[in-house]
């Protein structure tokens, strides 16, 4: 049974890049990512055909670099034949008291602002449940996901939410961000969750006609026979599966990339027929995590060769990220969790590129570059 390790994000993957609008302003344009030394074609998938790009969605998370330039960073994810980014905002930051809609920082508004003029698309979370921490509000921590009170709460933050983003183009939204890690293996929470969503997910479709809505779950919802079956009463009532995908096995160790064409059919292979969409697909090149920049590198080709054999089915993958953390935030959240110095190796290596400076290309860098440009992606 495959499994992968839960843990805590915070704001920092979503929402840190946002806060760079503020000063943002490249000196200089961003080059299209270097094919150099990698080799001369990419990994084909299983029928031995490179696709086009087609009406697939590809995206990366614009985590930002030490040089503080948010432009630029935007810059490199056009470049890079991407046209979706992300966002994740979070309930507990927004509601400040019952009613009141009050982020310290109004992320939704400044992405609203800046996105739609550089012809960027956005996978957006609202985020109830992250991962295995409730992100309620403190008064309605205690009570059912289903209670009328927490869902017209809900509501009312879906209602504030698109309201603060009427010119952004919505990839999806997302209601929830793993939230598998924290409903786990109890019937009755994920049955009091999915009654939730069902109105939520509803209320949403009506306030933007034509709004994809689902929640976030790990890929283990996927790979763990009893957690799938918890989930797919949920997936019935949702526009999409919308997964995260870090082949993981214990302690953060890497999978071997030669397990990505078994995971991507397990994925086309979701009953209820509905659209895949991977919105945070990852691999870390930390030696110490059974890994390298080579072998990261060959997860960014094996997940484009099975996306072409299954892209009638997987509508999108945004591949997370653009740039390592930076150091001060991996260890914040290394200790502020608990995670084991194999965790912080993992969120500290995501990147395809580096942290210090501009940020340098690891080789899957350029490996996506690649894979994007042969398929035709942002053309």
């Amino acid at each position: 049974m495959k499994t992968e390790p839960a843990f805590t994000r915070r704001s920092v993957l979503g929402a840190a890049a946002v806060l760079a609008l503020g000063g943002c302003g490249a000196d200089e344009a961003a080059a299209p990512p270097s094919s150099g030394g990698i080799g001369p074609t990419p990994s084909p998938g299983p029928t031995g055909t490179v696709v086009p790009a087609g009406n697939r969605i590809l995206g990366i998370s614009p985590t930002e670099r030490e040089v503080d330039d948010f432009d630029g960073v935007v810059d490199l994810l056009l470049a890079s034949g991407s046209t979706n980014a992300s966002l994740s905002l979070y309930w507990d930051d927004i509601e400040s008291a019952p009613g009141v809609y009050n982020p310290e920082v109004n992320f939704a508004r400044i992405a609203n602002q800046y996105y739609p003029a550089r012809n960027v698309s956005l996978s957006v979370s609202i985020v109830g449940i992250d991962t295995n921490v409730d992100r309620r509000p403190a008064d309605l921590a205690a009570l059912p996901f289903d209670h009328p009170e927490v869902v017209a709460r809900h509501r009312n933050l879906i209602d504030w939410l698109l309201d603060q983003m009427p010119d952004t183009e919505f990839t999806n939204l997302a209601i929830g961000n793993e939230i598998d890690a924290l409903l786990g293996s109890d019937p009755d929470q994920w049955a009091s969750y999915t009654a939730a969503f069902g109105e939520i997910a509803q209320f949403a479709r009506t306030k933007r006609p034509g709004l994809t809505v689902g929640s976030k779950v790990t890929s283990n919802a996927v790979f763990d026979t009893a957690t799938r079956a918890l989930y797919l009463p949920l997936l019935g009532l949702s526009d999409a599966a919308m997964l995260t995908y870090y082949p993981l096995s214990g302690d953060f160790l890497a999978r071997g990339v030669g397990d990505v064409a078994a995971d991507f059919s397990l994925f086309a292979a979701l009953p209820a027929d509905k659209p895949v969409h991977l919105l945070e697909c990852g691999y870390p090149s930390a030696a110490d995590l059974s890994s390298s920049e080579t072998q990261q590198a060959d997860f960014i080709s094996a997940c484009f060769a099975a996306w072409d054999d299954h892209r009638d089915r997987i509508a999108q993958i945004d591949f997370f990220a653009l740039h390592d953390f930076r150091p001060s935030i991996v260890e914040q959240l290394r200790q502020y969790y608990g995670i084991s110095q194999n965790g912080a190796s993992f969120l500290g290596s995501l990147g395809l590129r580096t942290w210090p400076g501009q940020g340098s290309a690891k080789q899957a860098w350029d490996r996506f570059g690649m894979e994007s440009a042969t398929r035709g992606f942002g053309a």
